[in-house]
């Protein structure tokens, strides 16, 4: 058994320590003479004459279509290739290039970007890949309104941002931590998975949120943050199923929260699970969720923590009570009761730290109904 017709260029394998290894292509092969014939080896693929891989491994690696990109420090613009090295040193802006076997052929460009490095990579224009890795505490890209970014392949988000307005259309992303924020459209063959990350949907200053164009999976260690601005709710949208685990966060903006309003959370196309622990970033008021075959929807219900809980010391403790003989549809008393965790307690204690605050309920409410301008523009 030799090398056949055909066999010419053909790759050659030595099995070691368990993994296949290249060592050369084939040029031709020469029967071995008895008695080193083996009837139990199949008489065929006998290679003795073949090009050593080892030879031509520089070259191999200079001219191979494939190359990992990583982004540089600092805050930069994709199509700026200084902000871009190869793992030979070479500075190219990533974006594919097909190749082609007209003439004498055509050396393709297919890129896997890895953002790692502390800084800000903006898209300024459309690129395409094969994957994309976030995998910096600090890292950032930002895909802006008018801008696409096509990965053939996979996308991983493990720590860093990806901060979406444009369009990432991608074969599978997969979010292990990290962020994912913006009010963008994330379009996925194989669906998204969200295994550890938050994902925001919206941003400050806009009432949409994001569009996941495929199934959205949230796992135990998932998060979905949902902003309410104006009065609405940054709704995350699945064109696909929406299979529920983890937690969410209503996260509100500035100003009074309408309290009795009804807030969509998700809308899919198929609703499977629900949110494993749900919070808010309200003081008095606790959210309440529920769900329909396609869609999540929230509502703020009071809770059973008092103004007297949050109060540090005496002079707060009187505000509080004072606060609880006010009338409920005031501006301050609303003003209190949106409080965000963490600021009840200051917001008491500027109303303490008036001079007369400690000389009695009747002055004390008097000076709390003067305060309600000043109180309710600070909660803002």
């Amino acid at each position: 058994g030799s090398a056949a017709p055909g066999d010419s260029g053909g790759p050659i394998y030595l099995f070691h320590e368990g993994q296949f290894w290249q060592i050369g292509t084939v040029i031709g092969g020469v029967e071995a003479p008895p008695p080193a014939y083996d009837p139990r080896v199949p008489d065929y693929g006998i290679i003795n004459i073949f090009t050593p891989v080892a030879a031509f491994a520089e070259w191999l690696k200079s001219e191979m279509a494939y190359r990992a990109s990583y982004s540089l420090a600092g805050d930069t613009a994709w199509s700026d290739r200084a902000a871009w090295i190869d793992q030979l040193g070479r500075q190219e802006v990533p974006d594919n290039v097909a190749g082609s076997f007209e003439g004498r052929g055509a050396l393709g460009r297919f890129y896997g970007v890895r953002i790692a490095k502390a800084g800000t990579v903006t898209l300024d224009m459309n690129a395409t890949i094969d994957d994309l890795v976030i995998g910096g505490a600090a890292a950032r890209l930002v895909i802006d309104e008018g801008r696409e970014l096509t990965v053939n392949a996979g996308s991983l988000l493990v720590q860093g941002e990806l901060h979406l307005s444009g369009r990432l259309g991608t074969d599978r992303m997969v979010a292990t931590g990290g962020i994912l924020a913006g009010t963008g459209v994330l379009s996925s063959h194989y669906g998204i998975l969200n295994l550890g990350a938050m994902f925001v949907s919206g941003e400050a200053g806009s009432t949409g949120g994001l569009q996941l164009h495929g199934d959205y999976t949230q796992g135990p260690h998932g998060m979905l943050v949902v902003p309410l601005e104006n009065g609405q709710a940054g709704t995350l949208l699945v064109s696909g199923v929406a299979e529920l685990d983890g937690s969410l966060l209503l996260q509100t903006g500035t100003g009074i929260v309408d309290t009795e309003a009804t807030y969509g959370i998700v809308s899919s196309g198929g609703l499977q699970g629900t949110f494993a622990a749900i919070s808010s970033d309200l003081d008095f008021y606790s959210p309440i969720v529920s769900y329909s075959s396609n869609d999540a929807f929230a509502h703020y219900q009071r809770n059973l923590v008092t103004f007297a809980d949050r109060a540090r010391n005496n002079n707060e403790a009187e505000v509080a009570a004072a606060l609880e003989g006010t009338d409920p549809q005031g501006d301050l008393y609303r003003g209190i009761l949106n409080s965000r965790i963490g600021t009840t307690g200051s917001a008491l204690a500027s109303l303490s730290a008036q001079p007369y605050a400690d000389t009695g309920t009747t002055l004390l409410r008097q000076s709390l109904r003067l305060g309600e301008g000043a109180l309710t523009k600070r909660n803002r």
